[in-house]
């Protein structure tokens, strides 16, 4: 099929020479769907009926009052082989998705090494290669914020072409023929996605909430902003009830869990005491019970120990303690993020080794002791070391240095407060000129200490610093008006 080229987009305009593009037959309808100046209804119920056969995501659970609205505003654009569909940093303006061809995402500073960067070194101006899109797939919500104060673009996009689909049917001759080589998107304008789809794009997906839970731990805080989006997409939420069993012994390791809410109990089987080296089974687990080794909770992830000594199926049980709320990520995604991120995995190496320093307690304890309760006292709980905390994987050098700095930090948050305090006092007495002194004293206190919440990595007292700075200078301002 042969479709007039529009020349109304500076990206649509860029060779002249070709004046007509080859698509397949749904694709250059919708293309003269939404060329149209004035859409009737039966525009918009065929052009709907398309969306839905070539992105059957996009507007499920929508009011179709609101799918007709949509239907009304969105727009198709094409873009050749290699072409930018945006850049990183650019302001947003649309939500994406891909009806043809594919996209390939791409991002500066990335910490991401992959083969697809060095095969395509034409496209390294964009950065390093993230992820491809194919058909359905839609990008670009990220970018938005329900305060309509919207963030920059935080990676690029470049148009892949046809991505094989290289031939289609000519109705007239029924021949195939060769289709052009482009991308077709389709585009929901900043307005009408945030009017008509953002809140729903908030509560199913929460990838935002995903990325601020991620960063939210020491683990991950220090990873690129697209290393974090490749994780929130791969992770998917799900909840479990009271005493539920999450996983057994014996099951097959193809998934961790990150906790969002709730605690989880780990135990591992207990043993035949007649037999020490009979194992347990499920079978036995009236007679023999469980040794419970510790209780995780939230931000803390089970399953570490198989992932990272490769084990292939499950050396312990996990049980919810209280209702849980999870993220589970399959084990092959979480290796391939820890071979991008080494700082991660050796700490993580480091949790696991204690956490199997201290089953190995355990199960001592009740090979030894097997009159006693195999279930966990509270002290042990913490003193266990199991769960992930930025302590659980220091030396105890590093936790004498630890406290040292946290303490000088302790100082230099009373002080700033103190300078802070006096200058208002001054400001009251209009005493302006002490007022800045003490004012500049505080600001140059609170610098030092977020010099050192950075190196502890301390994000609580990070936090209450950036507030008292907020209010320095709103104090600075005050008294410059004067």
């Amino acid at each position: 099929m042969m479709l007039q080229k529009s020349g109304t987009t500076k990206q649509n305009s860029i060779c002249e020479s070709q004046s007509r593009l080859m698509v397949d037959n749904a694709t250059q309808r919708l293309l003269d769907l939404t060329s149209l100046e004035t859409r009737l209804d039966d525009d918009v119920e065929e052009i709907l009926s398309i969306v839905k056969e070539r992105a059957p995501k996009l507007l499920d659970g929508l009011a179709r009052s609101t799918e007709k609205k949509i239907a009304q505003n969105l727009l198709i654009k094409y873009y050749e082989r290699d072409e930018k569909v945006f850049l990183q940093n650019d302001i947003p303006d649309a939500h994406y998705t891909v009806i043809r061809g594919a996209v390939s995402i791409y991002a500066l500073n990335s910490s991401t090494i992959s083969k697809e960067s060095m095969s395509h070194p034409h496209r390294k101006q964009y950065g390093k290669f993230l992820l491809q899109l194919p058909p359905g797939e839609s990008f670009g919500e990220l970018s938005f914020n329900a305060d309509y104060k919207h963030s920059r673009r935080n990676a690029g996009v470049v148009s892949d072409g046809n991505h094989g689909q290289s031939r289609i049917s000519d109705s007239v001759s029924n021949h195939e023929i060769e289709s052009s080589d482009v991308a077709v998107l389709l585009l929901i304008p900043e307005k009408t996605y945030m009017t008509c789809m953002f809140a729903r794009h908030a509560s199913r997906n929460q990838t935002k909430d995903k990325i601020a839970f991620l960063k939210s731990s020491f683990l991950f805080n220090q990873w690129s902003m697209d290393q974090l989006v490749l994780m929130a997409y791969s992770m998917k939420k799900v909840p479990y009830e009271k005493g539920s069993r999450i996983v057994r012994e014996g099951d097959r390791v193809d998934q961790i869990w990150i906790i969002r809410k709730g605690k989880m109990m780990i135990s591992v089987a207990g043993k035949d005491t007649t037999h020490p080296l009979r194992s347990f089974t499920s079978k036995d687990q009236k007679k023999y019970g469980t040794i419970e080794i510790a209780e995780l909770s939230s931000s803390d992830i089970f399953g570490l120990i198989e992932v990272v000594s490769g084990i292939k199926k499950m050396k312990r049980s996990a049980t919810a303690v209280t209702p849980i709320e999870a993220f589970i990520i399959s084990t092959t995604k979480f290796s391939s993020f820890l071979q991008c991120e080494p700082k991660t995995a050796a700490l993580l190496e480091k949790v696991v080794q204690k956490r199997i320093e201290w089953e190995e307690l355990r199960k001592d304890f009740a090979n030894k002791f097997p009159t006693m309760p195999w279930t966990i006292p509270r002290e042990a709980l913490i003193m266990s070391k199991y769960s992930i905390s930025r302590e659980s994987v220091m030396s105890d050098q590093e936790l004498k240095l630890r406290k040292e700095k946290s303490l000088v930090l302790c100082r230099y948050i009373r002080d700033a407060r103190s300078s802070f305090r006096a200058s208002m006092r001054k400001y009251a007495s209009n005493n302006l000129k002490e007022s800045a002194t003490l004012l500049k004293k505080s600001a140059e206190t609170s610098q030092k200490a977020i010099e050192l919440t950075t190196e502890i990595n301390d994000q609580e007292r990070r936090k209450q610093l950036d507030d008292l700075l907020a209010s320095i200078l709103v104090q600075e301002k005050k008294i410059l008006v004067h």
